[in-house]
């Protein structure tokens, strides 16, 4: 009789450590999915509204009320990134960039699509953008160049207009 009431404990035992397991596994499972969709929308947010070039620049001619117009040809860009942008390698979030704010962007007629994508892919770092008067800045690339950033340079200029942006 011991034998069988210890066999009957521990079939209880185990289908009560299996019940466990199985509510547990998928409380965590429930909660992890739910907690990476959330940081992944998220940085979504974060990622897309900070670093992309164009984006950034159309953050501040929003909320300055002005039109920016760059030069692309002075933008200091990373050899690799451009070769990889020519050969079509892309992040995606770069034509989800791009349809955010299209509406907002004057290019040429003949603007390539891989400069294009370089204005709007997310690792562009827009967020170092510094806009200052035409009075000094020969003193602020002078003080950038002084702490060492040597690649610092003007990149177009911002007049009084539409909130938007024109690239040559």
């Amino acid at each position: 009789m011991s034998r069988r009431s210890e066999s009957i404990t521990l079939r209880l035992t185990l289908l009560f450590a299996a019940v466990s397991t199985a509510v547990l596994l998928t409380l965590g499972l429930l909660i992890g999915n739910t907690v990476e969709q959330h940081f992944v929308e998220q940085d979504m947010d974060q990622m897309s509204g900070k670093l992309r070039l164009a984006g950034h620049l159309l953050e501040i001619c929003r909320g300055s009320q002005v039109t920016a117009k760059i030069h692309f040809a002075d933008l200091p860009i990373l050899q690799t990134a451009r070769d990889f942008a020519e050969d079509g390698i892309l992040t995606g979030a770069s034509n989800r960039n791009w349809s955010s704010y299209d509406e907002e962007v004057r290019l040429p007629e003949d603007f390539p699509a891989w400069q294009r994508h370089l204005l709007t892919d997310p690792q562009t770092s827009g967020g170092l953008l510094v806009a200052c008067s035409p009075e000094s800045v020969k003193d602020v690339l002078a003080e950038f160049h002084e702490k060492g950033f040597a690649d610092a340079c003007v990149i177009g200029e911002l007049h009084e207009g539409a909130a938007e942006l024109h690239v040559g």
